[in-house]
């Protein structure tokens, strides 16, 4: 933890930054064309993807990464995902490494994180999350696919098969609100927390695939009310329950959800400072570095410079500042959650806002 806390400080003094959460697109191929998916998949070619040696060398730029977030895509349509985890785990040595997957080659997944949970090299705490959209009909319809609702629950059994052996194993199930599935989110919430297959459950919104807005096409008050039973649910369990991690992260979980209401509904910036750019980064499956989801990946290409070179080239870290003086905006999960990781005065404001929240109940 001292490696970490000692990276931030870095960060935060505007000195040589590193992220220290970082989501890497393994892949852009994937067995959906899901209506909501901003990625646009590509035909079903191995050589657009990350090399390892490409990895290898990103993951020795970072030698303390906090978290790393692997996605796509589908991250299990790469047969060598295994090696992926086992060269950051020698290089970056990250305490979380959290792997989102569609749940649908359950033969596959189970061998792989069975392989990554075998591996000497992997200390770090495993999270794999299974997304859903809806009960089997609607979730089937919107994946195009007629098992996809079957086959994300069977792999969540295999994986609690797993997770009994491997404590370092958490399952999550992630639900998106997206345009249509407002009447139906909340049954599929209680039904899947009623299958006991999983660790905890989160939500997140579609969002736009651009800064300083948020998607006007669902109602605040959806969002709210799915917030709302999800915040229920941590009654009974949530991501590292009964730790101080997990007291943090139900903390946060609750601000951060109010945050995302109130930003649906005033359209406006909500007073947490943006990590993007210095906390937190993202790297995609053709090399582009960028500091968030949201804006232009043209900082740089691995391919071609060290990502600390491109983190740290001057332009770069002018632009990052940028984003904080300009109190740029969204609604994207990750990237809230890493600003209120990661910055001193965002983590005051949600200790502050839950304290608040509690005396108000009472």
């Amino acid at each position: 933890m001292i490696r970490y806390l000692k990276q931030n400080l870095y960060n935060l003094a505007g000195n040589r930054a590193l992220p220290l959460e970082l989501i890497v697109f393994v892949t852009d191929r994937c067995p959906f064309t899901c209506a909501h998916c901003f990625i646009r998949r590509s035909e079903d070619k191995p050589a657009r993807d990350l090399s390892l040696d490409v990895i290898n060398r990103l993951a020795k730029d970072l030698p303390d990464l906090m978290v790393l977030m692997l996605t796509g895509g589908e991250p299990f349509v790469r047969e060598d995902l295994p090696q992926v985890v086992r060269i950051f785990s020698e290089h970056s040595r990250p305490h979380v490494i959290s792997i989102a997957t569609n749940g649908f080659l359950t033969d596959r997944i189970i061998r792989s994180v069975q392989d990554i949970l075998t591996m000497k090299q992997c200390k770090s705490k495993i999270i794999v999350t299974v997304s859903f959209e809806g009960l089997s009909q609607a979730h089937n319809t919107n994946r195009k696919c007629d098992r996809a609702f079957e086959n994300a629950l069977e792999t969540a059994k295999e994986l609690g098969k797993l997770k009994q052996s491997f404590k370092n194993l958490s399952v999550g199930a992630n639900l998106t609100l997206i345009p249509g599935n407002e009447k139906d989110i909340i049954e599929l919430a209680w039904f899947l927390e009623k299958s006991n297959l999983f660790s905890f459950v989160s939500h997140n919104i579609y969002r736009e695939t651009k800064p300083m807005c948020a998607f006007d096409g669902i109602r605040p008050g959806a969002y709210a009310a799915l917030s709302k039973t999800v915040e229920e649910m941590y009654k009974k369990f949530c991501f590292d329950a009964g730790s101080l991690l997990g007291v943090w992260h139900k903390m946060k979980e609750r601000y951060q959800s109010d945050i995302i209401h109130r930003t649906c509904r005033e359209q406006r910036y909500q007073g947490v400072s943006c990590e993007a750019g210095r906390g937190i980064g993202v790297v995609y499956n053709d090399g582009r570095v960028a500091p968030c989801e949201m804006l232009p990946a043209d900082w740089g290409n691995i391919h071609m410079t060290g990502f600390s070179e491109i983190w740290n080239d001057e332009k770069n870290r002018k632009r990052s500042r940028t984003l904080r003086t300009e109190k740029c905006f969204c609604t994207h999960e990750c990237f809230l959650s890493a600003s209120l990781n990661l910055h001193p005065v965002s983590m005051m404001k949600c200790m502050g806002w839950n304290v608040r929240d509690a005396i108000g109940r009472d």
